[in-house]
């Protein structure tokens, strides 16, 4: 097998196998679903964000929320809003044509 074919491979495994290697496989898979943003739900939200912090894969599981449209639930250390904003930002206003709207792209 060709070393590219097998480095591939290696790769294909490490982001498919992420999940084995993240912090959060410990805790309470609730913790990292809050039902608001205000109140005991914010101290839930702060508590799997500490958890995040520590991880050696956030980015790993941020790209995975992010790639799949994931709504729900703190991913790669950020809420719900937070990816939201995040993924607005990045998005660029592209100039429009004269005499049609500016649009957004990704």
């Amino acid at each position: 097998m060709h070393q590219n074919t097998i480095l591939g491979l290696i790769a294909q495994d490490a982001i498919e196998h992420w999940r084995t290697a993240a912090a959060c496989q410990s805790a309470d898979p609730e913790l990292f679903f809050p039902v608001s943003a205000t109140g005991p739900s914010a101290e839930q939200a702060a508590a799997a964000k500490e958890i995040c912090g520590l991880c050696v894969v956030r980015s790993e599981c941020l790209s995975f929320a992010q790639r799949t449209g994931t709504v729900h639930g703190i991913w790669g250390g950020l809420t719900e809003q937070e990816r939201t904003r995040r993924r607005h930002r990045s998005m660029v206003v592209v100039p429009a044509e004269p005499g049609k709207p500016a649009r957004r792209t990704a």
